[in-house]
């Protein structure tokens, strides 16, 4: 709060005693707390709500270190530290992470910004209208600091800081993400082994030779609508899983024979009757191909084919036909369970050998898909996750 600076002259004596003398002579036993002097006769000085005094030229601002008129700010952190208000609110007003400038009370002496709520980034509301860009896996804003790196989509896996690209030619995504991102098929294999022994701890069973293709999102647009589901919400699909069904069938045919006494009386009867039958011999379902995106953090990329593989393993259980909210909601199950078993003891194998501050900034990545896929608002995979989580809570998997 501004507190008015109350500024008094000291009457009295003058400065100097009437007999003459060379020493100025005090004239109160006010004594200034910024110079420890007295306030002698003459002088003007300060005085402030507690009744501490300064000379007028002694009532510094500590922001600035001129004297301060009018009003002042107090910290109450730090007793006997003053500011001008505009400096105070230099001091104490939130810095915008994208630009470094202070975000400053407008007219009506509120502060407005925009924040990113779980990494706690505060940036001036105008960069939600600018083009600054966003880390399309975490949501983080691109810092000027601190630019996000872009993924080339035509460049199928060069990562490189480019700064602002124009709208369509990558994704962004912040040096943090960028750190862990996977390219390659072979590193997607070697993650689909470890998805596997995850799931048969769970006792669900995966065939060992899944073919997992790591495509990028024109391809995954493009295969949308297809076969099989996608693992996340419709804002840009992640992941595919395309199945097959293989059905034998067997058909029969049986020819009955007219009755044979028509030709014994010379006319001819009716065609004889054909019955034809079908059956099912056998109902066989095959994954084709599981298409995750190329250029996510390990940790998403992980979540995703966990996602995706748990619609394989629905199809190949040949499960009764589940309504779409139910087998997303179990897909979502399985990701939030891989994430949250990342935390237990020897767990993560990209994890180990890291310095505790990039092991740290991991966890807390991982908490935040976690809290996406818990928070998620949209009826067939928020609602269809909350769904199958309360069953899992009561019946684990049976």
């Amino acid at each position: 709060a501004c507190l008015p600076v109350v500024v008094r002259r000291m009457w009295g004596a003058g400065p100097w005693s009437r007999g003459g003398g060379s020493q100025p002579q005090a004239s109160s036993s006010k004594t200034c707390r910024g110079c420890g002097h007295p306030i002698r006769g003459g002088q003007t000085y300060v005085t402030l709500k507690d009744a501490t005094v300064f000379h007028s030229e002694c009532f510094l601002c500590r922001g600035c270190a001129r004297p301060i008129q009018g009003s002042y700010s107090a910290d109450d952190r730090r007793p006997g530290d003053y500011y001008h208000p505009h400096c105070w609110q230099l001091k104490v007003s939130p810095t915008c992470c994208v630009c470094g400038e202070k975000m400053l009370p407008d007219s009506r002496g509120m502060i407005q910004y925009s924040t990113t709520p779980y990494w706690g980034q505060k940036f001036c509301t105008r960069h939600t209208r600018d083009g600054t860009r966003r880390c399309f896996a975490c949501n983080r804003v691109e810092s000027r600091g601190a630019p996000h790196v872009t993924l080339h989509e035509e460049s199928r896996g060069r990562v490189g800081t480019q700064g602002h690209a124009e709208s369509g030619s990558g994704r962004a995504l912040c040096q943090s993400c960028s750190l862990s991102v996977v390219m390659g098929t072979e590193e997607g294999a070697i993650i689909y082994r470890e998805v596997r022994a995850f799931f048969a701890r769970h006792g669900l069973a995966l065939p060992p030779d899944l073919p997992v293709m790591l495509v990028d999102w024109i391809a995954l647009n493009e295969a949308r609508g297809g076969a099989g589901g996608g693992g996340g919400p419709p804002t840009h699909t992640m992941g595919m899983t395309f199945t097959e069904q293989r059905t034998t069938v067997r058909h029969t045919t049986t020819v009955r024979e007219p009755p044979a006494m028509g030709a014994l009386f010379g006319f001819q009867g009716p065609p004889a009757p054909v019955q034809t039958r079908q059956e099912v011999v056998s109902r066989r379902n095959e994954v084709s191909a599981i298409m995750v995106l190329r250029g996510m953090p390990r940790l998403l990329f992980c979540s995703v084919l966990a996602h995706e593989c748990t619609h394989a393993f629905v199809k190949l259980s040949h499960f009764p036909d589940m309504t779409l909210q139910i087998e997303e909601g179990l897909c979502q199950l399985l990701a939030y369970l891989w994430l949250k078993d990342e935390a237990g003891p020897g767990s993560g194998a990209a994890m180990a050998g890291m310095v505790a501050e990039e092991a740290e900034e991991r966890d807390r990545e991982r908490v935040y898909y976690m809290n996406k896929i818990f928070e998620d608002e949209s009826v067939v995979y928020g609602e269809g996750f909350r769904m199958a989580f309360e069953a899992y809570r009561k019946y684990g998997f049976r």
